[in-house]
């Protein structure tokens, strides 16, 4: 039934937000925002549902201020990543945090002199491995696959706390 459905996706995001919050780290929380604070550019890379995020995040730091830049478009993300100064901060964000597509954009802007944080799910990935900055967001089965609802939810409620400390 509806009521049903609606009390589970509820409940579902509910629950991740809180495993989210008694996980994060606080002090790497702390040191994102004071390097977002001290960046130039922050170039924010995903793909699939990650970029709904990182596009939203995109337009909060904008509306602080912050010079920030999320494309869709891979091919995009990509010239970005390989175009990045040390002064910049590269943000990649990915559910699975092995997407081949990201990784390469993190790498680059690695190459490139750029420190990178990585906004993932939980366990062991690339991302989190190659990043030099690593925030973690709990997740939850669904019946839609893994990369549920309320795992965006937790990375978009991340980016607003970011948003709010560096404002």
């Amino acid at each position: 039934s509806v009521d049903v459905i609606c009390n589970k996706i509820f409940t579902s995001g509910t629950n991740v937000l809180n495993m989210t919050l008694a996980g994060l780290n606080i002090d790497t929380l702390e040191k994102v925002a004071d390097r977002i604070l001290k960046s130039r550019k922050i170039a924010f890379f995903g793909s699939g549902g990650s970029i709904l995020v990182a596009r939203d995040a995109e337009h909060k730091f904008l509306k602080i201020g912050v010079n920030a830049i999320a494309h869709e478009d891979m091919d995009m993300q990509l010239m970005i990543s390989s175009l990045m100064k040390e002064d910049d901060l590269g943000f990649a964000i990915s559910h699975s945090g092995n997407n081949i597509k990201v990784l390469n954009c993190i790498q680059n802007a690695k190459e490139c002199g750029a420190p990178v944080v990585a906004l993932v799910g939980p366990g062991k990935n690339a991302m989190g491995r190659l990043a030099d900055y690593c925030l973690n967001c709990a997740a939850e089965k669904t019946m839609f696959r893994s990369e549920s609802v309320s795992t965006r939810l937790a990375q978009l409620t991340i980016i607003d706390a970011l948003v709010a400390i560096v404002a």
